[in-house]
């Protein structure tokens, strides 16, 4: 692995690490526990990208792991800032992490998506990650969870906002996720069973990769194949739609971001 790589993602890792920190310092006792868990998450794919970088360079999955981690980490960064593009860019992007990860699943263990089917479902994830998210933001109005005047302002939003279209979106996606989550899932156990069928010491085709028609070693021939199990990425696949809740910290006020997966982030006692 080029050693300028390996430093800039270093580098990176811990930049982004500490800016998460500092966006949301000096921390309340409350909202500790919340930080240390984006931290440990998010830092936990960019170190798996790392590794899996340096041991097969010529595969995707370091790539797709480093894309997971810093989609799960900058959109943090950008809610707790007090400015309306970067708090609207977050709450927009928040949950994107959740198809990176589809896709990482589904291209685990060689980095590569098997079909033209996992394709296009690994687009839709994007595409209605983005789709609802954009829709949601339109008719989000932060009032809506109780944020005043000092929070930062939704530059999406028309007008006054809908609550009624707001729910109306969250329920759409909510019910498109559910349905793709369905088929990821679906698709990473046949992936873990047709991997269970080829005798031991052979590749996903059947080939040995024991040994390399040239008795090369196929670990260090072929980083395009290393020999993990598809089935340990299954339990890592829960999916966030766009509309994720969040717990952000603006002085003393605290808000969470619209969702149909209600996950409420307590901060300051709110």
């Amino acid at each position: 692995m080029n050693r300028r790589l390996l430093a800039a993602l270093i580098a990176g890792a811990i930049a982004t690490a500490g800016t998460l920190a500092w966006s949301g310092w000096p921390p309340t006792s409350d909202y500790v526990p919340i930080l240390i868990c984006y931290e440990v998450i998010g830092v936990s794919f960019l170190v798996a990208g790392i590794a899996a970088w340096m041991r097969w360079p010529a595969s995707r999955l370091g790539l797709l792991f480093t894309i997971v981690g810093y989609l799960y980490l900058v959109p943090y960064i950008l809610v707790n800032l007090a400015n309306p593009v970067a708090f609207t860019i977050g709450n927009l992007s928040e949950g994107l992490y959740g198809a990176a990860l589809a896709h990482l699943g589904l291209a685990w263990p060689t980095g590569r998506l098997r079909s033209g089917f996992e394709r296009g479902v690994v687009i839709a994830e994007y595409v209605t990650g983005v789709g609802f998210g954009l829709a949601g933001m339109m008719f989000w109005n932060p009032a809506f969870i109780g944020c005043n005047a000092s929070c930062p302002a939704n530059v999406l939003l028309i007008g006054a906002g809908s609550r009624p279209a707001w729910n109306a979106v969250n329920t759409i996606s909510g019910s498109v996720g559910l349905v793709l989550t369905g088929i990821v899932v679906a698709l990473i156990v046949q992936h873990w069973r047709s991997a269970r069928l080829v005798p031991a010491g052979h590749g996903p085709a059947g080939v040995d990769r024991r040994r390399g028609r040239d008795g090369a070693d196929p670990d260090r021939e072929s980083p395009h194949a290393p020999s993990f199990r598809p089935g340990q990425l299954l339990e890592l696949h829960c999916r966030t739609h766009p509309l994720v809740s969040s717990g952000c910290r603006y002085g003393t006020i605290s808000t969470e971001v619209p969702s149909l997966t209600r996950r409420v982030c307590r901060v300051n006692g709110s």
